[in-house]
């Protein structure tokens, strides 16, 4: 028995500047729940941004494309990284930290994914921890970021596929997947349901038992797979416990502008 399909849907582009381009899923309060998922970013950024931090019990996983030009400068109160194509940067974040993003140099973009994921209790914590990992080697048709139940970061694992022909998949019992299709077009086959997905559609899988499914596509396409088992708390996803309020983010904001952290 299938347990869940969520509906193949669109990710509109948002700009929202000039220097700043996203296309976003919101999943906080939508009515497809792919807990411990609760934001998915794909964006691209040519100058400086500011960002309010995820509250404490999520993670965020920053990962910058290879096809970026330039590096991404990352600030997170006094610890500066500078996260290069191919990484991935993660931070567990505690309530009110500010971060800066600032492309490292001029006339260059970086094109990343932007991820906030659900944590178990024992990572819901009021302070943030930064850390920046090196993307496994590439091998084959697939290169692996990163797989989370090795990095004591919770049970998550997201990987980017290069594929150009039939590719089959495990899922394992109560899994959810979250397929994203960052260029080119692909077919997904899920006990026996096909579906096409071109460029910034999504689909999410997952069963009450292991089984598997299938990605086919006729010609080159970049495929991102992200993997995680269900968090129960799911109370996290609801209200300010999963942001800050905007009107705390524009206090904190202001202040940081003004000098004032």
């Amino acid at each position: 028995m299938i347990k869940d399909i969520v509906s193949i849907t669109h990710i509109e582009n948002q700009r929202h500047s000039a220097h700043y381009e996203t296309a976003l899923i919101d999943l906080k309060n939508d009515a497809c729940d792919l807990n411990p998922l609760i934001k998915f970013e794909e964006f691209i950024i040519s100058g400086p941004v500011f960002q309010p931090s995820p509250h404490a019990g999520v993670i965020r996983l920053t990962l910058l494309l290879p096809d970026s030009t330039g590096s991404l400068s990352i600030c997170v109160g006094e610890d500066t990284q500078l996260l290069t194509p191919g990484e991935l940067f993660c931070m567990n974040s505690g309530s009110g930290v500010v971060y800066e993003e600032r492309v490292s140099s001029v006339n260059c973009y970086v094109h990343g994914i932007s991820i906030l994921l659900n944590t178990h209790s024992t990572l819901k914590k009021m302070s943030y921890r930064a850390e920046k990992f090196q993307c496994h080697p590439k091998r084959n048709n697939e290169t692996l970021c990163i797989d989370g139940q090795k990095n004591g970061l919770g049970e998550f694992r997201l990987d980017i596929f290069t594929l150009t022909e039939i590719k089959k998949f495990g899922i394992e019992s109560n899994e959810r997947i979250f397929i994203y299709v960052l260029s080119g077009e692909i077919v997904t086959e899920f006990y026996g349901k096909k579906n096409r997905l071109s460029e910034k559609y999504f689909i999410a899988l997952s069963h009450s038992s292991k089984s598997y499914f299938k990605i086919d596509t006729k010609k080159r396409a970049q495929v991102l797979i992200l993997r995680a088992k269900e968090v129960n708390e799911k109370s996290i996803l609801l209200g300010y416990l999963a942001m800050n309020s905007q009107e705390k983010i524009n206090s904190i904001l202001e202040n940081y502008r003004n000098g004032n952290m």
